[in-house]
């Protein structure tokens, strides 16, 4: 039996039961293997982890027979919201406040207005009058975001997008300029007027460039080579990290995943030397990366999860945690990450807690029965997460659901 709470709470310890008094409970609490006293009180027994759990939050759980007091997150999804009546092979998202996210596929940006666990989109505003590909996009500030891209020429493309309302507004579109056939791109905010952008050029180059921008206009620095491999190089992440460093992770030659940290310093990146994820993994062509704190990284491949720590110049990293699953977007979250992707041919939402180097699961639940072509998540900043899929059960439609935890 479950019982979904929506109020504030208090306990009590009576002898080896925690009695829950009503209150007024914040949503995301509940409560199992419960029974009611006679008076308008919860009671719970068994075992901590079979009673009561909760998503975060003030206040402390007795402990059940001298148990340990246990804390466990707990996910809510919203319904499903289609934005993209068409087959949406791939979509991006970023959040820019604590309503507002823009979700990037193809040519458009879709503006998705939230209150609680419901979404309403808006557009599609056109950032391009040519197909894109090689995409990437962030989050500049609450009203602001930057595209990275690869239009009808070679080269690699950059614009700015502007939020009012529920409308979206393009500056100039602004190429990087000089390179051949652009393959990938990652971008990552510095701050709120500069970004970091890593990219590959005829799958063997993986290059970077600092962008400033002023209002919706954007400048650029000199590229700086990140690795020059002699077969292939791909797949390259850039995670900022502070106002003057970044990581960037790629796969070299082989196959294996490999690191570095960046400082800027204006328009200027210097490199550290080069530091390996996991040299006995290979072959992983499904990476994401993202910052945790200002020495800390997240780092994803396939079904492997790491902890980088920066220290200087350098980057070591943890030993990997395994989900059986595909990984497809991580997003950060209070003391861990929250990571979406594809197990057994299901989209699964899982919330990790992280303790130094290490990443335990915490909870998991199904957000799609068939996400075709995987999933991208994006965080707001109160514990809201959006989730943007192909839903292969509803004509392969851009498809997006809120959830809290």
């Amino acid at each position: 039996t479950r019982l979904d709470v929506v109020s504030d709470w208090s306990d009590s310890m009576i002898g080896n039961t925690t009695y829950i008094m009503p209150g007024d409970f914040r949503p995301g609490y509940y409560f199992d293997d419960f029974t009611y006293d006679g008076f308008g009180n919860i009671k719970t027994s068994g075992g901590a982890e079979s009673g009561i759990h909760m998503y975060s939050g003030s206040g402390s759980i007795g402990s059940l027979g001298g148990a340990a007091t246990t804390e466990e997150h707990v996910i809510s999804l919203g319904d499903a919201v289609v934005f993209n009546s068409a087959t949406t092979y791939h979509s991006l998202s970023a959040a820019l406040d604590s309503t507002t996210s823009v979700v990037l596929v193809d040519d458009k940006i879709h503006l998705g207005i939230r209150v609680d666990d419901d979404i309403t989109f808006y557009g599609p505003f056109d950032y391009c009058t040519e197909a894109t590909t090689a995409k990437s996009i962030t989050r500049l500030s609450d009203t602001k975001f930057v595209i990275s891209y690869k239009s009808g020429s070679w080269d690699l493309s950059t614009i700015v997008g502007q939020v009012s309302g529920t409308t979206v507004s393009f500056g100039t579109e602004v190429s990087v300029g000089g390179f051949e056939s652009v393959d990938e791109s990652s971008i990552s905010a510095i701050s709120e007027t500069k970004f970091v952008v890593g990219y590959t050029t005829n799958n063997t180059e993986i290059d970077s460039i600092i962008g400033q921008v002023s209002g919706t206009t954007i400048t650029f620095g000199s590229a700086v080579n990140v690795l020059t491999a002699t077969t292939t190089a791909n797949n390259p992440k850039v995670a900022a990290i502070s106002t003057t460093k970044f990581v960037v992770t790629y796969i070299e030659d082989g196959g294996e995943s490999a690191s570095k940290v960046g400082s800027v310093s204006g328009t200027v990146i210097t490199y550290g030397s080069e530091v390996s994820v996991d040299g006995s993994i290979t072959a992983q062509i499904n990476t994401d990366l993202i910052p945790l704190t200002s020495t800390t990284v997240c780092f994803s491949q396939e079904d492997y999860m790491y902890v980088g720590t920066v220290s200087g110049t350098t980057i070591s990293w943890g030993s990997s945690t395994i989900v059986s699953g595909n990984f497809t977007s991580l997003a950060q979250t209070n003391g861990g990450v929250v990571v979406t992707y594809t197990e057994s041919g299901q989209g699964k939402v899982s919330i990790c807690t992280i303790s130094g180097s290490t990443i335990t699961v915490s909870n998991t639940q199904t957000f799609s029965t068939n996400p075709y072509l995987g999933s991208y998540i994006s965080d707001y900043t109160d514990d809201y997460y959006i989730i943007t899929y192909q839903d292969g059960d509803n004509s392969n439609y851009g498809t997006a659901k809120v959830f809290t935890k």
